[in-house]
């Protein structure tokens, strides 16, 4: 399979590719090829090591675009070396939606006050799921990717965002219950 130069890439390319954050530092192109190669199909792989940040991530091109969606809807969280990490599309306008995007931060939920147990990326999408189409969804959490007690839900529509906020609020979920306030709109930049 033959990438070329991923500058200036075609649209079909850009919707094989998908970006995958909040990798351990210790993860290897080995890691990432022998997960995604064995659950998903043929690939390619980038992994981008900034020196100043906790995680590292990665851009993995498939062989089409189905095997694209397949990695972001089925694999959406993959564990790599015993670590949970997000598998995103990497072209924005799937990101946000729609062609041209939306205002990241009308349809982005922050929540906080969760009971300190340690929730997940998965956890977080699991309790808003059920409202409407989610993008993203991140729990904070630190080097050792240990939780912080808060997280960020994006989702595709502000509809969706503003049923989950007034749904949600002084709800239990996991021993959490989440009080006025705690779940509003955010004000987060989407990041790659």
């Amino acid at each position: 399979m033959d990438y070329g130069n991923l500058k200036g890439l075609g649209a079909e390319n850009a919707h094989r590719m998908i970006f995958i954050s909040d990798l351990p530092k210790s993860t290897s192109y080995m890691d990432l090829s022998d997960y995604y190669e064995k659950n998903v199909g043929p690939c390619q792989i980038c992994i981008k090591r900034p020196l100043f940040k906790n995680f590292y991530y990665a851009f993995v091109m498939f062989d089409s675009i189905e095997n694209a969606k397949k990695a972001t809807e089925e694999f959406r969280f993959p564990k790599i070396k015993g670590v949970m990490a997000r598998a995103l599309p990497y072209n924005m306008h799937a990101v946000k939606g729609e062609p041209g995007g939306k205002d990241v931060q009308s349809t982005s939920v922050f929540v906080k006050g969760f009971e300190k147990l340690k929730w997940t990326h998965e956890d977080l999408y699991a309790k808003f799921c059920t409202f409407g189409r989610i993008l993203s969804c991140k729990v904070s959490i630190d080097a050792e990717h240990n939780f912080l007690g808060f997280g960020y839900i994006q989702f595709s529509k502000i509809e969706e965002a503003q049923r989950a906020i007034q749904e949600v609020s002084n709800q239990k979920f996991n021993n959490s219950i989440f009080t006025d306030g705690q779940v509003r709109l955010g004000r987060r930049r989407l990041r790659r």
